[in-house]
């Protein structure tokens, strides 16, 4: 997966290759989304809160900010795990995709 990311952005890092490759940090919130299927091994209390928001009428997220921390570079065969905290919700917004 780290060359199909890196084939498509057009990065041609040599860090990115090898038996000695580290992923893109780019790469990294990539892979804690859930995608059109979900996710499996989420919590519990994510898939939750999760639900309370779709309860709100809040079902998709516009113009998120994400901060991210990395310990090290990650390698193939790490296991990625990640926590999310909400640490703030805008007033309601009109756009183009409606008024939420």
């Amino acid at each position: 997966m780290i060359r199909h990311w890196c084939e498509a952005l057009g990065d041609a890092n040599p860090a990115y290759t090898g038996p000695d490759a580290i992923a893109p940090p780019t790469k990294f919130q990539v892979w804690t989304m859930s995608g059109l299927s979900g996710l499996a091994g989420r919590t519990q209390v994510y898939d939750e809160l999760l639900a309370l928001l779709d309860e709100a009428g809040c079902t998709s997220g516009v113009a998120t900010d994400c901060e991210q921390d990395y310990l090290r570079p990650l390698r193939p065969g790490d296991e990625v795990t990640f926590d999310a905290v909400i640490e703030s919700v805008s007033d309601q917004k009109r756009t183009k995709l409606g008024t939420g």
